[in-house]
């Protein structure tokens, strides 16, 4: 991953992104599929 992302650091910061956005999203289903 740290190789890419010196290859293309725009790519990187949108990968990043993508991982922030999807993480507040998953947890909620985890904790509702506790449930």
């Amino acid at each position: 991953m740290s190789e890419s992302g010196k290859r293309n650091p725009k790519q990187a910061a949108e990968g990043q992104r993508a991982t922030s956005t999807a993480r507040p999203i998953l947890e909620p289903v985890r904790v509702v599929a506790r449930d």
